[in-house]
């Protein structure tokens, strides 16, 4: 009887555990936002940015093989765009995350252009005015 006792016990806190430590990172009362993003050619680390509108907070975070995951996001309106070298990011879309959110949003980088043709490469098209696209 001690054993099945002891047996119940044990697996009651390994069950209570692994609830509890089932995202350890996640802050109450905080959103998330994942997605892939896409591009013309093989990339490695992009960084997606998230830009809280009315806390002006500026969150980053690097893909791993398409994907990003940004957590721990104050509930707020968000910018969120998509940087690599080489590439022209894409459109700034906008977002609203409440707490508990758990959206989705797909970004893409657009192809290569050359200086050569005074057209602009990578985060420089944010910054040089003949790159207002």
């Amino acid at each position: 009887m001690k054993t099945y006792l002891a047996l119940f016990i044990g697996l009651f806190v390994a069950g209570q555990l692994a609830v509890a430590v089932e995202d350890p990172t996640r802050i109450e009362g905080t959103g998330s936002l994942s997605g892939r993003v896409i591009a013309p050619n093989a990339f490695k680390a992009a960084k997606v940015y998230a830009k809280n509108i009315e806390k002006r907070m500026l969150y980053m975070v690097y893909t791993k093989d398409g994907l990003y995951h940004a957590i721990n996001l104050l509930p707020g309106n968000y910018e969120v765009w998509v940087e690599k070298e080489s590439f022209i990011p894409g459109s700034i879309e906008k977002v609203y995350i409440e707490a508990t959110d758990h959206l989705q949003l797909n970004l893409s980088l657009k192809k290569t252009r050359s200086r050569a043709n005074n057209e602009c490469i990578g985060s420089a098209y944010h910054e040089h005015p003949s790159c207002s696209l």
